[in-house]
């Protein structure tokens, strides 16, 4: 049985999900490819540590359109579907993580998604055209979609045969069932792709060199940030490794999915903050808050340090973090398997 995964190029949590998936699937006898640059998928490999089948992963080493072409119908988007209904026309199964138009390739594909981007990326939803075409597509194909049990967002559409699961999580990061002696010393501020995330992250690190925190802590901060200004040496720029992780207490962080499992797994406190306009992170953002996950910085702003007693709120966070699902992956391929019946 052969399977292709094809991720959103918006970011690297759909492509880190996708490699989890893609490793399980291995495990389970199947031939398993990855539609990215193989650039990118040596990035998240780098990542992991001790990685068993990466080798046996198949990247097409071809790029997934963006999500404005996708918006703009553009030609290179219009390429995209051509090429993948010749090349993967004999595949068994595509799962796409999270573009709907991948319906038009093949009609063995199942959606992995929380959220769709004409939902929650675009402004002018009701009169947008786009938010029309997606919900044709989705009508006439009355599509499986997966999605997380916990972070789903409005995927409510009539014509969706939704299944849901736990966290996607790379199980070697659950420290919290693997070693409980790793010591946790260190802080993430992390800010994903927007300007306006980036700017909000600076100004966090500035607040925590005010309050002397990088003076007992040691901090990774995004990498495009280390451009920013000279910071002190205390500050080094993240790498994203499961050490990395295993080693943080909280972490500041832009919440999209894959930054948020990675946290929650390696059991960290994840502490968000978003621009106003995107919907997916702030209804990830109120998730983390509902079920007591986590904090919300952006109701404090510059009086975060101020305002909590952090040490206290994160010890009464973290026995809700290890109560999570993180059986996502297992519960993922027996949804495809109940699918495919």
């Amino acid at each position: 049985m052969i399977v292709t995964f094809l991720p959103s190029s918006n970011g690297f949590g759909h492509l880190n999900r996708c490699v989890l998936l893609a490793l399980f699937f291995i495990e389970k006898g199947w031939d398993c490819n990855i539609w990215c640059p193989q650039e990118n998928l040596d990035k998240i490999i780098n990542t992991m540590a001790g990685i068993k089948n990466k080798q046996r992963i198949n990247c097409l080493d071809l790029k997934i359109p963006s999500v404005n072409d996708f918006e703009r119908r553009s030609s290179t988007s219009k390429s995209f579907i051509i090429e993948a209904s010749e090349k993967l026309e004999k595949h068994d199964l595509i799962i796409s993580d999270n573009h709907i138009e991948s319906l038009l390739i093949s009609k063995n594909v199942i959606l992995s998604a929380n959220f769709f981007w004409h939902q929650n990326y675009l402004n002018n939803q009701l009169k947008n055209d786009y938010n029309i075409y997606c919900s044709e597509i989705i009508k006439k194909h009355k599509p499986y979609v997966i999605s997380s049990a916990l972070f789903q967002d409005r995927l409510t559409v009539s014509y969706l045969k939704k299944l849901t699961i736990g966290l996607i999580a790379n199980k070697n990061s659950l420290i919290f069932e693997n070693n409980s002696n790793i010591i946790k010393d260190s802080i993430l501020v992390s800010a994903g792709l927007t300007e306006k995330a980036i700017g909000k992250a600076a100004d966090i690190i500035n607040e925590l060199i005010k309050n002397g925190v990088h003076l007992k802590k040691r901090i990774y901060i995004e990498p495009r940030l280390m451009k920013y200004r000279l910071w002190p040496k205390q500050i080094e720029e993240a790498r994203y490794t499961e050490e990395m992780y295993r080693s943080l207490i909280y972490a500041f962080i832009r919440p999209g999915l894959g930054t948020l499992v990675s946290c929650l797994s390696n059991l960290v406190c994840p502490i968000c903050f978003s621009e106003d306009t995107n919907l997916e992170m702030n209804n990830n953002k109120n998730v983390i808050k509902k079920n007591k996950l986590g904090l919300n910085y952006d109701e404090y702003e510059n009086n975060f340090f101020k305002s909590i007693n952090l040490e206290n709120e994160i010890k009464h966070i973290l026995p809700n973090i290890k109560n999570l699902d993180f059986d996502g992956t297992s519960q993922f391929y027996d949804a495809v398997l109940e699918i495919l019946k």
